[in-house]
C-alpha cells in the first residue's frame, strides 16, 4: 500500500489547494450568513472537474479512484467543510446512484451534466414517510425529505422513497411542480451546505431501476461514511494549523506560548491523532479502490477522524483562549463543523458497533 499521492493526484490536490486558499477560505464567513456557497465558486469547482471526479470517462467524468476523492475532500474541507460535504453528496451519492442504477437515457439526461458540473445534485435519504406510487404511466412522490444537505444549492435531487417493491431511488429536477422547499433554521455547523426540507405532493419523478437499489444504497453508504471521515481530517488539519499559528504569534512573559510544554503537548496530541486517522482513511480508501469490502475499516476511520476533528478543534479553542470563542478566528467554526461531522453518516457509537460486529 502506497501512502504517497501519485503525480496525477498531486496535480489535482495542488489545483484544489490553490482554489481553497484563493477563493474559498476568506469567504466562508459570508457564505455562512447567506446560508450556502454561491454559484461562482461552484463554477470554479466544476472547472477543475470535481463535479464528476469518480464518474466514468464515457459520461465526461474523470474516472478517478475513491482515494483521490478523499484527498480532494480533505483539501476542500480544510477551507470549508460545508462545501466539501455538498461535493461529497453530489459526487459519491447522487451522481454515483445515477451511474449505478440509471438507465442509459437517465445517465445521458442527468449523469452527464452532473459529471461536468453544469448541474449540481442533492441527496435525500432521511425520508421515512416518503412514498412513491406508480399511476397513469409515471411515478409520483408524496411526503417529506428532511434536512436535505445542499437542497438550496442543487438543481437536481436524488431521493429515496418507499414503494410496493421496497426502497427505490428517484431523480427529479429542482424546482419542480409539487415540490416545496422549506428553509430550516441555521444549523450548528456545515452552515454553507445550504440544507432544507423538501415537501413532495404528488411530484412526478423518474425511478432509477437498473439494479438492486438496496445493495447499491449499502455500498454508497460506505463511501459516504469514508468521505465524511476525509472531510473531518480537513477540519482537524485546519484547527491544528490555526493552533500552531496562534501559538507562535501569542506571547506571554516575553516569549511565544508555543514554547510552553502544556501547549506543545496539546499540539502534539492533535498532530498524532490527525496522522493516525489519515492512515486509517487511506487504508480504507485503498481497499475500496481494489474492489474489496471495507465496512470495518471505514467505520474505524470515521470514528477516529471524527474524534480527531472534535478534540483538535477543542484544543485549538483552548490555545486561543477567550478569542477562540469569537468569530474573529475560524477555530470556532472548526469546532461547530467537527461536531456535526462526527454525527453525520454514522456517529461514534454506531461506528464502534460496526467494528465490533466485524471483528
Amino acid at each position: 500500500m502506497n501512502f504517497h499521492a501519485d503525480e496525477e493526484q498531486r496535480m489535482v490536490m495542488d489545483a484544489v489547494r490553490a482554489l481553497a486558499e484563493g477563493k474559498i477560505r476568506a469567504q466562508v464567513g459570508q457564505w455562512e450568513n447567506a446560508g450556502g456557497a454561491p454559484g461562482p465558486i461552484l463554477h470554479a469547482i466544476a472547472d477543475l472537474g470535481l463535479g464528476g471526479l469518480q464518474a466514468p470517462e464515457e459520461l465526461d467524468g474523470l474516472g478517478q479512484s475513491v482515494t483521490t476523492l478523499c484527498l480532494v475532500l480533505e483539501e476542500l474541507a480544510s477551507a470549508d467543510a460545508g462545501l466539501a460535504t455538498f461535493i461529497l453528496h453530489h459526487e459519491a451519492l447522487a451522481l454515483a446512484a445515477l451511474v449505478r442504477l440509471g438507465t442509459p437515457a437517465q445517465q445521458s439526461q442527468w449523469a452527464r451534466p452532473l459529471a461536468t458540473g453544469s448541474r449540481w445534485a442533492a441527496w435525500a435519504d432521511n425520508t421515512p414517510d416518503l412514498t412513491g406510487i406508480y399511476t397513469d404511466g409515471h411515478w409520483q412522490l408524496s411526503g417529506v425529505a428532511r434536512d436535505v444537505l445542499g437542497a438550496r444549492l442543487a438543481n437536481l435531487v436524488v431521493v429515496r422513497a418507499q414503494t410496493e417493491q421496497g426502497p427505490s431511488l428517484f431523480a427529479l429536477a429542482l424546482p419542480a411542480a409539487g415540490v416545496m422547499l422549506t428553509q430550516r433554521e441555521e444549523s450548528l455547523g456545515l452552515c454553507t451546505v445550504g440544507f432544507a426540507d423538501l415537501n413532495f405532493t404528488a411530484a412526478t419523478a423518474e425511478r432509477l431501476e437498473q439494479g438492486n437499489a438496496s445493495e447499491v444504497l449499502a455500498q454508497l453508504a460506505d463511501v459516504a461514511r469514508l468521505g465524511t471521515a476525509a472531510i473531518a481530517l480537513g477540519v482537524a488539519r485546519a484547527a491544528l494549523s490555526q493552533a500552531c499559528r496562534y501559538a507562535q504569534e501569542r506571547e506571554q512573559f516575553g516569549k511565544p506560548i508555543a514554547t510552553l510544554q502544556p501547549i506543545q503537548w496539546q499540539i502534539a496530541n492533535s498532530a498524532t491523532e490527525l496522522e493516525t486517522s489519515r492512515v486509517l482513511v487511506q487504508r480504507a480508501a485503498f481497499l475500496l479502490s481494489q474492489g474489496r469490502t471495507a465496512t470495518r475499516e471505514i467505520a474505524m476511520a470515521k470514528a477516529a477522524a471524527g474524534q480527531a476533528a472534535v478534540l483538535g478543534a477543542d484544543r485549538a479553542i483552548q490555545i486561543h483562549g477567550g478569542y477562540g470563542y469569537t468569530r474573529d478566528f475560524p477555530v470556532e467554526r472548526n469546532y461547530r463543523d467537527a461536531h456535526v461531522l462526527q454525527a453525520l453518516h454514522g456517529g461514534p457509537m454506531q461506528c464502534k458497533v460496526a467494528v465490533a460486529r466485524a471483528a
